[in-house]
């Protein structure tokens, strides 16, 4: 990929500007879903937080902060350019954000992800 898009690359969004705050995810299938809401009620129940809505489960590659709307469709275009091939990931660390009292499930270990990521730029 020739055109690499990052946070910092981006403009900060002026006041008045129409912006959302953008990152690029993977969603997981229905059945990894559920899984994964499982899982998050199972760690909010023991740790007294709360756990994240199943349609709202995902797995940032990227967060790219406050982003203007006019400029989604580049972000839109390095999306589409990254390959759609399966793989295999495996969850291997756990921990919370304090401020939202929100459990979160990640990757400590390579994997395939990463070039996933590094496509992202």
């Amino acid at each position: 990929m020739d055109d690499r898009v990052s946070g910092d690359s981006l403009p900060a969004t002026p006041a008045g500007v129409p912006a959302v705050r953008a990152f690029f995810a993977l969603a997981p299938d229905d059945d990894v879903r559920e899984s994964l809401a499982q899982f998050g009620r199972d760690i909010a129940r023991k740790s007294r937080g709360r756990a994240v809505s199943p349609e709202n489960a995902h797995l940032t590659l990227a967060f790219l902060g406050d982003v203007a709307r006019a400029r989604l469709p580049v972000l839109q275009q390095v999306g589409d350019r990254v390959p759609h091939a399966g793989f295999v990931v495996e969850f291997d660390a756990l921990g919370a954000w304090r401020a939202s009292g929100v459990a979160w499930q990640g990757l400590l270990a390579f994997s395939p992800l990463l070039n996933v990521w590094w496509q992202l730029g």
